[in-house]
């Protein structure tokens, strides 16, 4: 054990989590990090159960909320009580992430050696495949005037420049974390990672996707495998994430940070979900209805908490 990993300080965020996902999560976290859990959730029972489950690991701090600050909010939290314990390092984990077992440690210690040589390094993530099948996200990158999802083969450890980086496995200096504002609270919960990617680049920083580190990841209620120019997992979000997705997308496209050529892909996904919809049924509808309603209240700008 070394100092520099005694300075590794993690952030988990939990909102009514898969508490044998969230146990699972926590087994594979080096016992030598200073790790923060943040629960979100608004039922006291819920809250407790989160609890309880900690007791087995007393050394974890709990942040209890009585209400759901969003994603953001809620890392912003565990960071600036990070910084109150001298870590250098901050790695942000979701509950519907697993780690492989000594991957986090990995991540860590690929981080230390690539500052030394990337002195604008802003942040890395690890290889995120789908829990459920195994579907690799990929790495998303600008390349030739095109957003590309890049897929390395499984023997490819090489770093790799990338263009954005999801939240849940993203790992940086907290003082750059704290130095750039922290996590825009006002998205609340989508797009939280995205934007934080486009302005740390729009800083001068760079991204790299390390895809020797692997960690398995859920990105919504369910997934499934669809070919659009190659295999990805299509996950399937519940309405009121629809509604963050649409209004926080209308937020990033009038910013200058974002890239031209994200704003296209963006708008083209967009509509792309909504005619998935068709013929879904009630539940189609009340998808469609979301994403409208999210389209409205970016237009006017309406932000925070889902205001109703």
């Amino acid at each position: 054990m070394t100092d520099a990993s005694m300075r590794l300080g993690i952030v988990i965020v939990t909102y009514f989590p898969d508490l044998k996902v969230l146990a699972r999560q926590l087994e594979v976290l080096p016992l030598e990090a200073m790790t923060i859990v943040v629960d979100n959730s608004v039922v006291a029972e819920a809250r407790q159960q989160v609890k309880a489950l900690l007791n087995e690991w007393p050394e974890i701090c709990l942040i209890e909320n009585t209400h759901n600050i969003g994603l953001a909010a809620a890392f912003n939290r565990g960071a600036a009580q990070l910084a109150t314990l001298a870590c250098e390092a901050i790695l942000l984990l979701d509950q519907d992430s697993e780690p492989e077992p000594g991957a986090v440690v990995a991540l860590h210690r690929q981080w230390q050696l690539l500052c030394l040589s990337h002195p604008r390094l802003g942040a890395v993530g690890p290889r995120l495949c789908e829990a459920e099948g195994g579907t690799e996200h990929g790495f998303h990158r600008l390349r030739r005037g095109l957003w590309q999802r890049h897929v390395p083969p499984a023997a490819d450890h090489t770093p790799i420049r990338v263009s954005s980086l999801n939240g849940s496995g993203t790992l940086m200096s907290l003082h750059l974390y704290q130095a750039l504002g922290g996590l825009e609270e006002s998205l609340f919960i989508d797009h939280v990672d995205t934007e934080w990617s486009f302005r740390l680049l729009a800083a001068g920083y760079e991204l790299l996707g390390l895809p020797g580190v692997r960690f398995a990841h859920r990105m919504g209620r369910s997934t499934t495998r669809i070919w659009l120019l190659g295999w990805r997992a299509w996950p399937s979000r519940s309405p009121i994430r629809h509604y963050y997705l649409y209004r926080n997308t209308l937020q990033l496209l009038r910013q200058r940070q974002t890239p031209l050529v994200w704003k296209f892909w963006a708008s083209a996904r967009l509509l792309l979900n909504y005619l998935v919809q068709w013929g879904a049924g009630p539940e189609g509808t009340v998808q469609q209805r979301e994403m409208r309603r999210g389209l409205r209240h970016g237009c006017q700008r309406r932000l925070g908490a889902d205001p109703g």
